[in-house]
């Protein structure tokens, strides 16, 4: 029998849009938004790991754009984890997360949020940061007997300590929405097969209103078969590359 993937998200859509078997079109939608939200996560401990494995080969170099490559992974990193973890928007639902962390999670979570909120998306010096994001002052300088106002600047690449803790707060977050994501993926799933046993014709017929060509929508065929395998993991990941 060849293989069959079918849209729920538009399935989801369409009785949402009819007004109908609206809690199997909520868990459609929520389990959605869990695997979203851990996408963020998985995604930014990548950026942690890639971001540690170069610290460790390139030691302290102090070339412009290995320091301005580090800075990005960590931004990109502190960027995804605020949006998993704090951010609702019109078309994501969130998942508070802080009354399953403990005190020292707890802080991390504040920090990095705060660093996201404080720092890099608005500017700041990073709130409950301990330390000095970015600071800028107006400096009256007197060089060889010529006095000159300017404005001196520092801003933080790297802070090695916030890298390690930010590893340790994304991996641990991460399992807990990974495992609240395939709770809802196994509730809309038995969803599913309590609607087939009780009506068989009429699910199918609503499903298959609905089919998704697999490998245009993950680009290739190698892509699809690289998801398919990692399916039991919870999160599968690859590149395409493209002409």
């Amino acid at each position: 029998m060849p293989n069959r993937t079918f849209n729920l998200t538009g399935l989801a859509q369409r009785l949402f849009a009819e007004g109908r078997l609206n809690a199997l079109a909520g868990k459609i939608r929520r389990a959605q938004d869990l695997a979203s939200l851990h996408a963020d996560l998985a995604v930014s401990l990548e950026y942690l790991d890639t971001l540690g494995a170069m610290m460790a080969s390139t030691k302290a170099s102090s070339e412009l754009s290995v320091q301005m490559t580090h800075s990005a992974l960590l931004t990109n990193a502190i960027i995804l984890y605020a949006r998993a973890t704090k951010t609702d928007s019109d078309e994501r639902r969130g998942f508070d997360i802080r009354n399953r962390l403990n005190p020292q999670q707890a802080a991390t979570h504040q920090e990095l949020v705060d660093l996201r909120d404080k720092a890099i998306a608005h500017f700041g010096s990073g709130g409950s940061y301990v330390g000095n994001w970015a600071v800028e002052l107006v400096i009256l300088d007197i060089v060889k007997g010529e006095t000159r106002v300017a404005v001196a600047s520092r801003r933080v690449c790297v802070d090695k300590k916030l890298v390690e803790r930010a590893r340790l707060q994304v991996e641990s977050v991460s399992a807990l929405i990974k495992a609240v994501s395939r709770d809802k993926i196994d509730e809309l799933t038995a969803e599913i097969n309590e609607h087939i046993t009780r009506d068989a014709d009429g699910l199918k017929s609503e499903i298959e209103q609905h089919p998704l060509n697999l490998n245009a929508f993950l680009t290739s065929e190698d892509a699809v078969d690289e998801a398919r395998s990692a399916r039991d993991q919870g999160h599968g990941k690859g590149v395409v590359h493209h002409g």
